[in-house]
């Protein structure tokens, strides 16, 4: 009889009898591989997981895209790579879809700082030709319209109207988020004149902001204008400002290029709360294999889902995110693909 290299495994030759404590010995000696085979497959795959997971946890406060991984790919790496604003981005860490995130007026109104109010008046030693409000968002939604007021100096003989626009920046940032205009300045010199104008300034949640106009420096408009929100110089009588909901899309997509080596893939979605989402390949659900209580880059406890790719598609792919959200609230943290 002989006995294979590396493990002694029994090769029987023509003339030799079976024996039956060759066998069980080639058998456990199989069972020890096998065992030992399916341990290691395991560790890589946690390996893996704890791979991506770190990585995930890097990218919490979402910077710029670009950074990436020859085992995984993160979907949800950046703000940007999530889709932006449109999919229910809350400036936190992953998606959300569900009432009660929305922007309020309370909220706002009470958070609003005058920070500066145009003011032409030439018998004050200090003059400013800017208007500007900060504000922190408490949810997510949109600024949909904001009331300014304006009042000539009725001594002036100078007076003219002007044309401005109004800017939204985010403070933590320093990003214009939008620009809305050109409108026509609307002033009186009896009265304290009040016009809303129409802004459409997407909100993040816990994010400061400064809306700000200013007037030309050509322009010999005298008197004063500002924001209503915020105003130190008389008692509105109007609502300050209007709120708009913001519906989160349903879907994402991604194109997807595998690596050379790869054979297939895992797909990981970590997610919490009532609904059902799914990841889709070139418009195919994937198949779920396995679901468990797993954590989020922010150690938080949340559900797992794992599918199973296999074979890969040739070329370039599309993987989805499929978000159908139940009567409460959805929220995905992080999903992906790990490659085999």
């Amino acid at each position: 009889m002989n006995y294979t290299e590396n493990y002694r495994l029994p090769q029987w030759e023509e003339g030799d009898r079976v024996m039956r404590l060759d066998f069980n010995r080639m058998c456990g000696v199989l069972e020890d591989a096998l065992t030992a085979s399916g341990r290691a497959r395991r560790r890589l795959e946690r390996l893996a997981r704890d791979a991506y997971r770190q990585t995930v946890q890097d990218w919490v406060h979402h910077g710029c895209g670009g950074r990436t991984d020859s085992m995984w790919v993160n979907a949800l790496e950046s703000r940007e790579a999530a889709g932006g604003d449109g999919h229910g981005w809350t400036g936190q860490y992953g998606l959300f879809q569900g009432p009660g995130a929305g922007a309020t007026l309370e909220g706002i109104v009470g958070s609003a700082k005058e920070e500066a109010r145009i003011d032409t008046n030439p018998l004050h030693a200090e003059q400013c030709r800017r208007a500007a409000v900060t504000f922190i968002s408490d949810g997510f939604g949109v600024l949909e319209s904001v009331v300014v007021w304006s009042l000539w100096n009725g001594a002036s003989t100078l007076n003219s109207e002007f044309t401005f626009t109004i800017t939204c920046t985010r403070l933590d940032t320093g990003e214009v988020v939008g620009t809305a205009g050109p409108f026509e300045s609307s002033s009186s010199k009896s009265t304290y004149l009040q016009s809303t104008r129409r802004l459409d300034f997407p909100l993040e949640k816990n994010i400061s902001y400064r809306l700000e106009y200013k007037l030309p420096d050509d322009n010999g408009f005298c008197g004063d204008n500002g924001f209503l929100m915020a105003t130190t110089f008389f008692k509105p009588n109007t609502t300050a400002l209007f709120l708009a909901d913001r519906e989160p899309l349903a879907t994402i997509e991604k194109t997807v290029t595998a690596p050379d080596v790869a054979e297939g893939a895992i797909g990981i979605l970590r997610w919490r709360g009532d609904g059902a989402p799914v990841l889709l390949v070139n418009g195919t659900a994937l198949e779920a294999v396995r679901e468990q209580e797993a954590i989020n880059a922010l150690g938080e406890i949340c559900r797992e889902t794992e599918y199973s790719l296999e074979p890969l598609p040739e070329g370039e792919f599309t993987l989805t995110l499929d978000m159908v959200r139940g009567e409460g609230d959805l929220y995905v943290f992080d999903y992906g693909l790990i490659w085999r």
